[in-house]
């Protein structure tokens, strides 16, 4: 009987890995083209599938890709799933994509279309035009609003006419080339190790007027990888693109900011005017911006900050997920 229960036991195990595995996805040049295009300019949910998928079919691994854009290991699986069985149609929500409606009170609402008619500099930014990430970042900071998602915002701010010197994105100036440069370029392209030639091919191609989607479809990159670029280009000209990308430094949370972090998250809640009993990663994330502690963490490093010192999530049946309250408990090996 024991010998059963084992070989069932096993039997499931062996279902749960043949549903759990992902076979790699080959990319004809009409899908890498949508995605890219759904990538730089789809709703923030959906451009970050189509990275998903992107960044699976150009060989990481479910768990790098599931690392590189922070989200779950099953949330990257079950979009890479759907996209293999579905295709492009299976990136969209079940429920057809309709965002859900928000209501919102008019001094909210009023307070932030006033915002948003406002030249970013005049209320202390060091850019001057707007994204709604830029406009989500700066009322957290502000405290204008407690919590707000980028969709949220573009609900809104639906209908407001905005200005378009403080929202269009600048027009990108056309890139010209010598024709010194442009024999190097082609040398490079077609002689250099590949890094340094998909560069070439990237700086070629936007000479030749092709926009970044374009290229970041043709040569396998992400739109910013390509912006990047074109901008080393026009700054640094050929040696720009020879040289390797300095690696940013992650951002140091140094043992006094930790600190700070932990007494937030110990304390009550309602001291901070949050109306719940414990805390969510989510609102404890947006106090710490609102509060100047920090001005940006992602709820990933905040978990792990927050598991080094010894604060465990409390078992809920939702998918918020709330830290205990008042006092941590060591974490065990």
């Amino acid at each position: 009987m024991a010998n059963m229960v084992g070989v069932r036991a096993h039997k499931r195990t062996q279902h749960k890995r043949v549903y759990n595995a992902l076979s790699p996805i080959v990319l004809d040049a009409d899908e890498r083209t949508e995605l890219a295009w759904l990538e730089s300019e789809a709703p923030p949910a959906v451009a970050r599938r189509a990275r998903i998928v992107l960044l699976y079919a150009r060989g990481l691994t479910l768990s790098a890709v599931a690392r590189s854009l922070g989200v779950d290991r099953a949330t990257a699986r079950r979009w890479i799933r759907r996209f293999a069985e579905q295709g492009l149609r299976g990136l969209a929500h079940p429920s057809g994509g309709q965002a859900r409606k928000r209501r919102f009170e008019q001094n909210l609402r009023d307070a932030v279309v006033r915002v948003a008619l406002t030249d970013p500099r005049d209320l202390g930014e060091d850019f001057d035009n707007w994204s709604l990430r830029r406009l989500q970042g700066h009322l957290l900071r502000r405290g204008l609003v407690k919590q707000i998602s980028v969709e949220g915002l573009r609900q809104l701010i639906s209908g407001v006419p905005l200005p378009a010197e403080f929202w269009r994105r600048k027009p990108t100036k056309r890139l010209t080339l010598t024709p010194e440069e442009r024999a190097g370029l082609e040398q490079l392209a077609q002689g250099s190790k590949e890094s340094v030639a998909r560069r070439a091919r990237i700086i070629l191609a936007r000479a030749n007027g092709l926009q970044e989607a374009e290229i970041a479809a043709a040569v396998g990159m992400g739109p910013s990888s390509v912006r990047y670029w074109i901008r080393r280009f026009r700054v640094h000209r050929m040696l720009g693109i020879q040289t390797e990308r300095k690696r940013v430094r992650p951002i140091l949370f140094t043992p006094e900011l930790r600190r700070q972090i932990l007494a937030v998250a110990q304390a009550a809640p309602e001291q901070y005017g949050i109306a719940r009993q414990s805390w969510s990663l989510r609102s404890l994330r947006t106090v710490l911006i609102q509060r100047g502690i920090v001005q940006h963490i992602s709820v990933q490093h905040l978990r792990r900050i927050l598991g080094e010192a010894g604060l465990r999530f409390a078992k809920s049946s939702g998918a918020n997920r709330e830290l205990p309250q008042p006092q941590a408990q060591p974490i065990s090996g």
